[in-house]
C-alpha cells in the first residue's frame, strides 16, 4: 500500500516550473529527455524498475508506466535482489533506472539499496570481512548472490541513476510526444489538476484511484 506521506502529494509540479532551483541530492539523476534518447539508440540495455504500489485499489501503479519497466515495489525490493543482480542482467544491462511516482522517496530509496548491494557484492574480499559476517537481513540475502569476477566488473561498471520527476513527470511532458513509449496508459486514472501560485499556475495529471 502506498504511503500517505510518500512523494505521491499533491505539490507544485515540477515540471511546469521550468525557473526552479535544482535541489542537490545524494544520488546520480536522468532527466526525461536523457532516458528516452537511451530507449531509442538500444533500449535492450536499459533495465528500468518502477517502486510503484501494484495494488489494483489503493496502489499508484495501475493506470500507466515506461515501456518496458519492471515493477518491484519498495516493500518487496531486497527481497528481489537476487532476482534484479544475475549474470543476465549484467551482461545485458548496462544502465539501471529507478523510478515511482515522482521520484522523491521510493526510487532513490531502492537506488540507495541496489548501490549498497553493488558495494557488498564487489568489494574487495580482503577488505569486506566483517560486512560479510553480519547476520541482517539484508546482508543475509546480498550473500545469496553468487557473481564471478567477470560479472563483479560489469555490476561495478554498471550506470545507476533515479529519474528526475518519476513516472509522474515522464507521463506529463511526453505523453503526447512519445506514446510509444508509454504503456498501459488508462486516463481514468489520472485527473486533471489546475495548480496554484506564482510560479506553478497551470495543468497536470495527477494518479487518482478514485473511480
Amino acid at each position: 500500500m502506498a504511503s500517505k506521506d510518500d512523494d505521491e502529494k499533491k505539490e507544485a509540479n515540477p515540471i511546469v516550473n521550468a525557473n526552479a532551483k535544482e535541489i542537490e541530492v545524494d544520488y546520480d539523476t536522468i532527466d526525461d529527455k536523457q532516458l528516452i534518447e537511451k530507449l531509442k539508440k538500444n533500449a535492450s540495455e536499459v533495465l528500468i524498475i518502477d517502486a510503484r504500489d501494484p495494488d489494483p485499489e489503493e496502489g499508484d501503479y495501475i493506470g500507466g508506466n515506461i515501456k518496458g519497466a519492471v515493477n518491484i515495489p519498495s516493500f518487496d525490493f531486497v527481497d528481489k535482489l537476487p532476482e534484479i543482480i544475475t549474470s543476465k542482467n549484467l551482461e545485458e544491462k548496462k544502465t539501471i533506472i529507478f523510478t515511482c511516482m515522482m521520484s522523491k522517496g521510493r526510487g532513490p530509496q531502492i537506488y540507495k539499496l541496489y548501490n549498497k548491494a553493488r558495494d557488498t557484492l564487489t568489494k574487495d574480499a580482503d577488505k569486506g570481512g566483517d560486512d560479510a559476517k553480519k547476520d541482517d537481513e539484508f546482508s543475509k540475502i546480498v550473500s545469496t548472490i553468487k557473481l564471478d569476477d567477470k560479472c563483479k566488473t560489469l555490476l561495478k561498471d554498471q550506470k545507476a541513476f533515479v529519474l528526475k520527476g518519476g513516472f509522474h513527470g515522464f507521463l506529463n511532458y511526453n505523453k503526447d510526444t512519445e506514446k510509444d513509449l508509454i504503456e498501459n496508459y488508462n486516463e481514468k486514472y489520472w485527473e486533471v489538476t489546475q495548480l496554484q501560485g506564482d510560479d506553478n499556475e497551470g495543468l497536470a495529471l495527477y494518479h487518482t484511484n478514485e473511480q
